[in-house]
């Protein structure tokens, strides 16, 4: 798997660097890296692609607060901020877009727990489904917890600073 790791990230970079779609591709970027695993590389990339959002299509911007979802509860910081940016999203953008995650979740199952797997899985299907709601995701005790938050809104000192872990 590595060698087809090594090969999408070069072709990526190589987007990149052309300046197709940046935000998607930083997104796409941090993909392959946690899937090495690398969350340092992964988080860079993610902070990068969230720094452009004023230029990017709210469904990027939605993976991308998906990913920053993910890395705050692996790094031990509040993601609730997060999750109601995507509360926000699914309930106002009837357009969704399907986004292959599943194998970066599998990567890190041992390090989130069956309330988080289930938050971040429930997103994922939410977001390849038109129309959006999603009974289990409702269920979910992180999205009972969480306000919407506006989708582009700039990071609070939470956010940006972390918090308690949610279990």
């Amino acid at each position: 798997m590595r060698g087809h790791l090594d090969r999408g990230e070069r072709l990526l970079s190589d987007l990149l660097n052309e300046g197709h779609e940046p935000a998607d591709t930083l997104c796409a970027l941090a993909r392959v890296s946690l899937l090495r695993p690398s969350l340092p590389e992964g988080h860079r990339r993610v902070l990068n692609a969230w720094a452009i959002r004023a230029t990017t299509p709210r469904y990027v911007i939605a993976r991308t607060v998906w990913i920053r979802a993910l890395l705050a509860m692996l790094m031990g910081a509040d993601p609730l901020p997060w999750i109601g940016r995507l509360k926000s999203y699914l309930s106002s953008y009837p357009t969704y877009v399907g986004w292959v995650m599943a194998p970066v979740l599998d990567g890190y199952a041992d390090q989130l727990s069956e309330v988080q797997q289930e938050v971040l899985r429930g997103v994922l299907a939410a977001l390849a489904r038109a129309g959006g709601g999603d009974s289990e995701l409702e269920r979910s005790a992180i999205w009972q917890a969480c306000a919407p938050v506006p989708l582009e809104q700039a990071e609070d000192g939470a956010a940006r600073a972390g918090g308690g872990r949610v279990a």
